[in-house]
């Protein structure tokens, strides 16, 4: 399937001309399972949660799209209207790239997204738990494709690819300055006299080209 291009796509809006505007993710890895908690509780926990940080600086709810591509480039969707999501105007969300991962303050709901086995609409439904990263905007932030397993293919990429890890980006129609965005990766170490140390980093998203 081919992609829109957003860095180049140009908008009519009324009279005037709206570009779109976008974020990249250079590069994310989000291993640990979902309700992990910050730092991981877990003794025998293995993997990083990575959280990417979304700020809006609009006064208007902002329509966002989300493209993932894996370590070679390759796009991985999900293609529209299944690659949007929403940030309420001036308020910033936190979501996970890989997991569903609600938690307390997403409280119970649902949304739509695509088998990525059959590329048939699914409905996910999720309840937020203690340790839980997203919030109720950022649980319907789309996820990563991934496939069901090692030999089939992502029904609308053609692509067979399980990894929890990839780039993105980010577009809306509207100023660069319109949104903020950071990346950030935690992992814990446990040592075995039972203390723990958690890792982390961060960086500011650049923007997308």
């Amino acid at each position: 399937m081919r992609k829109i291009s957003f860095a180049v796509m140009v908008v009519a809006v009324g009279t005037g001309i709206a570009l779109a505007s976008s974020l990249a993710i250079p590069w994310f890895a989000d291993t640990a399972p979902p309700a992990a908690g910050l730092p991981h509780k877990a003794p025998n926990l293995q993997g990083a949660t990575n959280l990417v940080y979304l700020k809006s600086n609009v006064d208007t709810t902002l329509v966002c799209s989300i493209e993932y591509y894996n370590g070679a480039g390759q796009w991985l969707g999900p293609p529209a209207p299944y690659n949007t999501f929403t940030i309420a105007p001036k308020s910033a969300l936190a979501f996970r790239p890989c997991v569903v991962d609600p938690g307390p303050a997403a409280g119970s709901g649902s949304f739509v997204k695509l088998d990525p086995a059959t590329g048939n609409p699914v409905t996910v439904n999720y309840t937020g738990a203690a340790g839980g990263q997203e919030g109720s905007q950022a649980v319907k932030v789309p996820d990563r494709p991934r496939s069901p397993d090692a030999n089939t293919p992502i029904a609308w990429a053609g692509v067979v690819d399980t990894a929890t890890n990839g780039s993105a980006v980010i577009s809306w129609v509207g100023g660069p300055q319109d949104v903020q965005g950071a990346n950030t990766n935690f992992i814990t170490v446990f040592e075995p006299n039972g203390s723990r140390v958690t890792l982390s980093y961060g960086h500011l998203l650049p923007p997308g080209i």
